[in-house]
């Protein structure tokens, strides 16, 4: 690991060194242009999206790649490797992983050595540090200034669960004594949390919806804003205020030049607020995360109440009964579609209409009927919304 001041020094050094590139198993060659892509260029070129949507790697290996090539380093806590919360319930005796209301909404914003250098060789307030699970998980959920996700060793580092040191952390204000973590109730020991949490992390529940958090921390760049929300779209601008997704604006790349800045406190007083908030991921990519093929396909409104359902009243090119009525409506089809089959062999494919966008209690949709002698016709049906609802129609 190297780090130098400017990018015409990583130029010279790279092609000093031989050929390494970043790693053939991403699907890069080994070149020293490879070495010298952006972190969005490693992305874009690399065949790791392809190889997690075909479910070719795991979810774990994925943000792993991901936080690799944005700069995410274990070297460096102010850019350590983010990992999502992925559950809800961390309260109950058991963990059921096929029940969605277990799992967080991913589409939503939430040591020792180098921890004793960061706070002057003290550790922290013991009110302040990791002491149970559960309780951080509530943190997280109500304070609005605790914007924390998880590290990969709560994957798979049981150890890092108990203080087998013996470190004097301290005493709590409700009087209890901080050192080994606290569990969920439904993880009988550190082994038993860590292998349920990487169940989890690998559940088709999780899967289904992992592209939206990715969205969150690693793609669109702000205006100064927080991490489509870690790694995407909807990390910076306008996206990333409509997700509620925006971070402190020094923890942004390239928010600040410290190298223009020339009156000494004030550059000591950035590189500290810079220490202590950490740094946002680097963008990859500006514009939505494709989703991984999964055996359900499912949106963040599983973990909502449907209050409504679209309904309409459809005309047919004749007046033989419906025997067959399919909906599919796969967010990654350009087209979606229903597919209805009469009695009399008559087979319609009808096309959403895309351009669709207000919500009234009446509109017009175009559709095309394909019968079975191969004649196309366009045909304009008026459609009756008895009740609305948004993801009907995508």
């Amino acid at each position: 690991m190297f780090a130098f001041a400017d990018q015409d020094t990583v130029r010279d050094v790279v092609y000093q060194l031989p050929r390494v590139g970043v790693g053939v198993k991403y699907g890069l060659p080994q070149s020293r242009k490879t070495s010298l892509m952006t972190p969005r260029q490693l992305f874009k070129h690399s065949d790791m999206c392809m190889k997690w949507q075909k479910r070719e790697i795991s979810n774990f290996d994925y943000l792993m790649f991901l936080n690799t090539v944005a700069g995410r380093t274990f070297n460096d806590l102010n850019q350590y490797p983010v990992f999502p919360w992925i559950l809800t319930n961390y309260t109950s005796d058991h963990l059921d992983l096929n029940v969605a209301a277990n799992f967080r909404d991913l589409s939503k914003e939430p040591f020792t050595t180098v921890f004793l250098d960061m706070q002057n060789g003290l550790f922290d307030h013991p009110d302040r540090m990791f002491h149970s699970i559960s309780e951080t998980w509530e943190r997280c959920q109500k304070d609005s200034h605790d914007v924390k996700e998880l590290i990969p060793e709560l994957f798979y580092l049981s150890e890092m669960m108990r203080n087998e040191n013996g470190f004097e952390f301290g005493t709590r204000s409700d009087g209890v004594k901080v050192s080994d973590v606290i569990l969920p109730k439904w993880a009988s020991s550190p082994e038993e949390f860590v292998l349920l949490h990487r169940q989890a992390l690998e559940s088709d529940l999780v899967s289904c919806q992992l592209n939206q958090w990715i969205d969150l921390y690693f793609r669109i760049q702000t205006e100064r804003t927080r991490s489509d929300l870690i790694f995407g779209y909807k990390q910076k601008g306008p996206e990333a205020v409509r997700a509620t997704n925006v971070f402190y604006y020094l923890t942004y790349e390239g928010a600040v030049c410290l190298k223009s800045i020339e009156e000494a406190t004030q550059l000591e007083a950035l590189q500290q607020q810079i220490t202590s908030f950490g740094q946002t991921p680097v963008q990859l990519l500006t514009e939505a995360h494709p989703p991984r093929h999964s055996v359900m396909t499912m949106t963040p409104l599983m973990f909502r109440r449907c209050e409504d359902d679209l309904c309409m009243l459809m005309k047919f090119i004749s007046n033989s009964p419906v025997v067959y009525l399919a909906a599919n409506t796969f967010q990654q089809l350009s087209q979606p579609i229903v597919v209805s089959v009469a009695q009399n062999l008559v087979f319609a494919l009808n096309r959403w209409d895309n351009s669709y966008t207000c919500k009234f209690l009446y509109f017009q949709y175009y559709f095309q009927i394909i019968n079975i002698n191969l004649k196309v016709r366009e045909r304009r049906v008026n459609l009756l919304i008895l009740r609305t609802h948004c993801h009907s129609l995508y």
